[in-house]
C-alpha cells in the first residue's frame, strides 16, 4: 500500500534559463538553443488545500442559487468556472476566480463544471 503524503507541490513560477546560467549535461548532449525551465515549487498542506477548495465551492454554491434556469429562450444547465491557485506566503494558498485578461496568462489551476440536476 502506498503512503499518501500530507503535502502537495505547486509550481509557482516557470522561467526560461538566462544566458549567464550554464547547464551541464550528465547524460547525452545538450542541444544548442535549448532553454532550460527553472521551476519555483512550494509545498502546501493537503488539508489546507482541501479546505480552500471547499470554501471556493461553497461560495460558488451561494452564487449559483441565484442564477436562473432559463435565459430568454435558452436553458442554462451547466456552468464552467476556472480558479487560479495563488500562494500568498509560505504554504498559504487561496483559490481565485479567473476572468478577463488574466485567463490568458495562467496555465494551471482548477476547473469546475457544475451541472443542474
Amino acid at each position: 500500500m502506498t503512503d499518501i503524503s500530507n503535502e502537495i507541490f505547486i509550481v509557482t513560477r516557470v522561467s526560461q534559463q538566462s544566458d549567464d546560467i550554464k547547464i551541464e549535461s550528465r547524460r547525452g548532449a545538450v542541444r544548442s538553443g535549448l532553454q532550460a525551465q527553472i521551476l519555483n515549487v512550494e509545498s502546501v498542506d493537503v488539508n489546507h488545500f482541501q479546505n480552500q477548495v471547499n470554501i471556493f465551492i461553497n461560495s460558488m454554491d451561494k452564487i449559483m442559487k441565484e442564477i436562473p434556469e432559463k435565459v430568454g429562450d435558452f436553458k442554462l444547465d451547466q456552468l464552467e468556472v476556472s480558479a487560479a491557485i495563488t500562494l500568498q506566503g509560505k504554504g498559504e494558498i487561496k483559490l481565485a476566480l479567473i476572468g478577463g485578461e488574466l485567463s490568458a496568462g495562467i496555465n494551471a489551476g482548477l476547473k469546475f463544471v457544475f451541472k443542474r440536476s
